[in-house]
């Protein structure tokens, strides 16, 4: 639930029915006054209102954790991050394996 931040915003809850993945939630919004649902025309109202590229635009932060594979996608995120971090690492250590080459034969 998210309270309103100034006088015309809306109250937000999120409702989801899935608790590993963060795509399948319903968000509904009230009006702070009247407590009345209110209707919204982009991504984030509810899921089955969203359109495919909706969902899709929905799963971006789970595509990014490997929440939508479960934990077989949470591993498979943790090493090509893992591998993407080391990259710098090793190009540093290839860069100053050559330097210190040339210097030896000179």
């Amino acid at each position: 639930m998210h309270v309103p931040d100034h006088a015309k915003s809306a109250i937000k809850v999120a409702i989801n029915p899935d608790t590993d993945t963060f795509w399948k939630a319903d968000y509904l919004y009230y009006d702070q006054y009247t407590l009345k649902e209110m209707e919204v025309r982009h991504s984030y109202g509810k899921l089955k209102n969203a359109s495919m590229a909706d969902k899709i635009t929905r799963m971006n932060y789970d595509i990014h954790i490997g929440a939508i594979a479960g934990l077989p996608g949470k591993i498979l995120a943790f090493l090509a991050s893992l591998i993407a971090a080391s990259l710098p690492i090793t190009g540093f250590l290839i860069w100053r394996g050559r330097k210190k080459k040339k210097a030896s034969q000179e």
